[in-house]
């Protein structure tokens, strides 16, 4: 099964082939702001000082700074998926498929603490930003789903409920504990113990 899924795009106000230097240069602003600060402490004038530009230059690419944080989400489609590559091929051991997607997704959230919890307070006051989140989400609800169906028809998983439903969950309880980790601080404790308990209960969701 060849696999080549697409991040969703979150639009800017100018078009890819024009002005991505500038562009890049505020995204980069804004993920040097996250490495310090909450999210709810940043405002546009602050990126733009990041970035070395001025305010309505932001905005002749991002209509609010919701949007430039969803943007810089995009660009983690890769990393995250790269996560679930051994899984939805079907190679090697279950045990150390479903332990490497939930190591890298682990380590993915660790190290852009402030960036999830960014995009996961910005849903709640920006529909254009709720409907990228899911849209990338769902990026990996289809060719998980259909994995657990070809190890189901396998017979190396075990037969269950609905397998797209049952990844919508899995990866629901992913965003729930991680944000929680996430915003009381990750710990050497912590993050151990959400590898194992997420190990745990994907791996026995599917395979038994």
């Amino acid at each position: 099964m060849t696999v080549d899924p697409q991040a969703p795009q979150l639009a800017d106000r100018r078009g890819p082939y024009r002005g991505e230097t500038r562009r890049a240069e505020i995204l980069a602003g804004l993920a040097d702001l996250l490495e310090q600060r909450r999210f709810d402490e940043i405002n546009v004038a602050d990126i733009s000082a990041a970035a070395g530009v001025k305010r309505n230059t932001f905005y002749f690419y991002f209509p609010n700074k919701s949007v430039a944080v969803a943007a810089l989400l995009s660009d983690l489609f890769t990393e995250m998926f790269a996560g679930t590559a051994p899984f939805i091929a079907h190679a090697g051991d279950p045990h150390d498929n479903v332990k490497s997607g939930i190591d890298n997704v682990v380590a993915s959230w660790q190290r852009h603490t402030n960036l999830y919890m960014a995009i996961l307070d910005a849903r709640h006051t920006d529909a254009a930003v709720q409907q990228f989140w899911d849209d990338w989400l769902a990026q990996f609800v289809g060719p998980i789903a259909e994995a657990i169906d070809v190890e189901r028809e396998s017979g190396r998983a075990r037969p269950g409920p609905d397998a797209t439903t049952l990844t919508v969950t899995l990866i629901g309880m992913n965003v729930s504990l991680l944000d929680r980790i996430g915003r009381s601080g990750f710990t050497p404790e912590s993050t151990e113990g959400a590898r194992q308990s997420l190990f745990h209960i994907w791996y026995h969701a599917i395979y038994g």
